[in-house]
């Protein structure tokens, strides 16, 4: 429990930096809504006391006063609170969301490709949103733990005298009323333990119902598949298979848990009222013997009432902290990761030139569950200013190379050095300044059209203009409704054609001045009028910058310096494009002579 209460305590100090006013708004509310009811009933047994012994109105009234001034004090300080809360609860729920973003963005390429990070996003989102698990809940758990000691202490600070035999055989009620507040408090925390089992179980089983089900959502709504939605009639099928993994959730552990929750407020609601009965009973016998006035009976009876109620809130308050520890921990493990454990003085600074050579030397790589290496030893130099061409079959090694250059991973074995330094002594920001990239399966953002150029809301715009009149899209976008300003999004803007948004990817790529352009299929969009103009203005645009391209048409390769064939995870080819279409019956002899035929 120590452990737990450890982790409870370490997300409350990471909301209290995130939302300062959180807890105690959220604290504070609830504490003065439970202690109005007390003070409520110990200013009404006083003043009904007053009023039987025949007190004087004058001292009567002053607790009138005094108890009307003190309830009007709690209830208005506790509305501020409240409204205060609610403020504070939304920002919260903003804040923590935006932690989880952070901690995406931070992640390192492998953990997102893998579906390791997304499985445990959806976890922690998946508890918080059907089981009210995870770090949003720790303002509601220490208000669970205060609400419950506050009413025990209350009930038991203003009956303590029904504890205490009046005679000495009386202490049979006082066994009595202990065993019944014992048994509940006992039923209460391995009720909810069970309970909490059992949403574990459900949580676990609906983790891959959810990713599925989101899947589902996303497919019906995304515009690539809306044509063959309708086109291949595909509504009946997505329903059943939709209604087929709700039905499975709503069954099993969801059905146990519900049943479950009927018995324990059953039973529970069965010891409040065991216990108030014998409150009432033990309190009317005494004030029968004399010991308690109209006033007490008032006040012992309304206490007792509560302590049932206490006893599970406090239960209830520390099973609470044993549920919710667990996902807490979850959550703070992920908004750690990729968080700097290196300081920045121990990295190296990547000079901004137009002149580095990259060489890998012996570079394997495997991916995770693969007994396969996607790469295995390869070794290659890219030369300062060389324009590099890498092609080769699906599957050949081509993309995984790609990544490993971009440092989307890290080399098993081998090294990779820039400019002769082993490439893990600079920090992948650092590197990555000197990357201009296109990939095959690059995005857009639904920004204007200058930020998408320049990746930021701070830009150059004669720089912005001087990258669009580079690809050819200057005249495109001096058309558009905003120009630069120009939303990249079919609600808000425009929504670039296939072609033009590839440009549009090359020109954000350009506008870095980057010393090493990596175009990973640039021209699968494009028409080959179109590919052809594309690689004649990459040559003119890079001018002396390195520059490698990955294509499976095999036109770039005309306008390279050099070319590296991959075929099963090797660099099998080697030389300029003359020299290899000549060797007959190797892989690039028999890729050119493939796409050839079709032009000939």
């Amino acid at each position: 429990m120590l452990k737990q209460i450890k982790t409870i305590l370490k997300t409350a100090v990471l909301i209290a930096k995130t939302s300062p006013w959180n807890l105690p708004a959220f604290i504070g509310s609830r504490f003065l809504e439970i202690v109005q009811p007390f003070v409520t009933l110990f200013f009404s047994a006083k003043i009904l006391d007053l009023l039987t012994q025949g007190a004087d109105r004058p001292q009567v009234v002053q607790w009138i006063i005094a108890g009307s001034a003190v309830t009007a004090l709690i209830h208005l300080t506790g509305r501020f609170f409240a409204n205060l809360n609610s403020v504070e609860g939304m920002d919260l729920f903003v804040k923590l969301y935006e932690e989880m973003s952070a901690a995406m963005m931070r992640a390192d390429y492998s953990e997102l490709e893998n579906g390791k990070m997304r499985e445990k996003y959806e976890r922690i989102v998946r508890a918080a949103n059907v089981y009210w698990y995870g770090p949003w809940e720790v303002p509601g758990v220490l208000m669970n733990v205060t609400e419950g000691l506050t009413v025990v202490i209350s009930s038991f600070a203003l009956a303590y005298p029904v504890f205490v035999p009046a005679e000495g055989n009386d202490w049979w009620q006082t066994v009595l009323l202990v065993a019944l507040i014992v048994g509940s408090a006992t039923y209460s925390f391995f009720a909810e333990r069970k309970l909490y089992q059992l949403k574990e179980q459900g949580l676990e089983g609906q983790i891959h119902d959810n990713q599925v089900l989101n899947y589902m959502d996303e497919y019906i709504t995304a515009d690539k598949a809306a044509k063959d939605v309708r086109l291949y009639q595909q509504q009946n099928s997505i329903r059943r298979f939709r209604d087929t993994f709700n039905q499975k959730m709503r069954q099993g552990v969801g059905e146990s848990r519900r049943r479950k929750e009927a018995s324990n407020s059953a039973i529970r609601e069965m010891f409040g009222r065991l216990i108030s009965f014998a409150g009432y009973l033990i309190v009317g016998i005494r004030a029968a013997q004399g010991y308690f006035s109209i006033g007490d009976v008032l006040l012992y009876a309304g206490a007792l009432s509560r302590v049932s109620e206490g006893a599970r809130m406090l239960v209830y308050s520390m099973q609470h902290v044993a549920m919710q520890a667990p996902h807490c921990q979850e959550f703070l493990d992920f908004v750690q990761i990729g968080k700097k454990t290196k300081k920045r003085s121990e990295e190296a600074s990547v000079a901004r030139s137009t002149s580095h050579e990259i060489r890998f030397e012996h570079v394997s790589f495997s991916y995770h569950g693969s007994t396969k290496p996607a790469v295995e030893d390869v070794s290659l130099i890219i030369k300062s200013g060389e324009h590099l061409a890498i092609v080769g079959k699906n599957g050949s090694g081509k993309s995984t190379f790609v990544k490993l250059l971009c440092r989307m991973y890290e080399p098993q074995k081998g090294h990779i050095y820039l400019d002769g330094k082993e490439i893990r002594s600079y920090s992948k920001e650092e590197y990555w300044k000197i990357l201009g990239v296109v990939f095959q399966d690059f995005a857009l953002i639904g920004l204007p059209l200058a930020e998408n150029i320049a990746a930021s809301a701070q830009y150059d715009e004669k720089k912005v203009r001087r990258c669009l009149k580079d690809i050819g899209l200057e005249e495109w976008a001096d058309q558009l409704k905003n120009g630069l300003n120009e939303w990249m999004s079919a609600m808000e803007g425009t929504a670039p054609s296939g072609g033009e948004r590839q440009r549009l990817a090359l020109a954000r790529a350009q506008y870095r001045d980057p010393s090493l352009m990596l175009l990973d299929e640039p021209t699968a969009a494009l028409d080959p009028v179109a590919e052809s103009e594309i690689f004649k203005k990459c040559r003119e645009i890079t001018g002396s910058t390195s520059a490698v391209y990955i294509s499976h048409r095999l036109s770039a390769c005309r306008f390279s310096d050099r070319i590296l064939v991959f075929d099963d995870g090797h660099i099998i080819q080697e030389g300029h494009h003359d020299e290899l279409v000549q060797q007959k019956g190797t892989v690039y002899n028999q890729l050119w002579q493939a796409q050839a035929q079709y032009y000939t």
